[in-house]
This record gives C-alpha cells, sequence and structure tokens, in this order.
C-alpha cells in the first residue's frame, strides 16, 4: 500500500497553496492507498517539520520514510498519470 502524507502550517497561516494541495490530495483514490493531511499544531509540531510547508511526501511499499514531492510531480502522478486529467497540463511548482 502507497502512502501519502500532506504537511500543512497552521490553519491561520494557510493560504491558497495550501487549498491546491488539500484539493490535490482529496483526488487520491483512499481504497487502496492511506492518505493523511497533516496540520501543524494539531497533529505535528511546526518545528518538527522536516521541510518548509506546505509539503508532501509520498511513502512506496516497505520504506520507511518516504521523499518528498513537489506539486508539479504529485498533480501528474496523481491526476495525469492515473486519466483522472483531461489534458496534459501540468501546473509549475509552487515552491
Amino acid at each position: 500500500m502507497r502512502k501519502y502524507k500532506l504537511y500543512l502550517p497552521l490553519k491561520k497561516d494557510q493560504d491558497i497553496i495550501c487549498k491546491r494541495w488539500i484539493h490535490l490530495f482529496k483526488e487520491i483514490d483512499v481504497e487502496y492507498q492511506e492518505v493523511r493531511i497533516l496540520t501543524a499544531g494539531e497533529d505535528f509540531q511546526k518545528i518538527d517539520a522536516k521541510h518548509p510547508l506546505p509539503y508532501a511526501v509520498m511513502i512506496d511499499h516497505g520504506e520507511e520514510t518516504g521523499k518528498k514531492k513537489s506539486y508539479e510531480n504529485m498533480y501528474k502522478h496523481v491526476l495525469v498519470d492515473s486519466g483522472k486529467s483531461e489534458d496534459d497540463y501540468i501546473p509549475k511548482d509552487y515552491d
């Protein structure tokens, strides 16, 4: 089973980029994958974040930590490669 984790800043610090990440994560099929949306201050401490917030991690079966994925890479994986996107448009990174 593949796992997806989205790490977001505090609710008061979330912006449109965070909303785009959330929308993208809601497109992931949860039947065969584990999908978690984690918010700083609620699910983890902001100082424990390994990268600037927001960021996503994809963990393949058998891995412990996984790899950080860019928005562009996740969009391609979740929408384009799965056939959910009607065209091959991929938005650029927001980092």
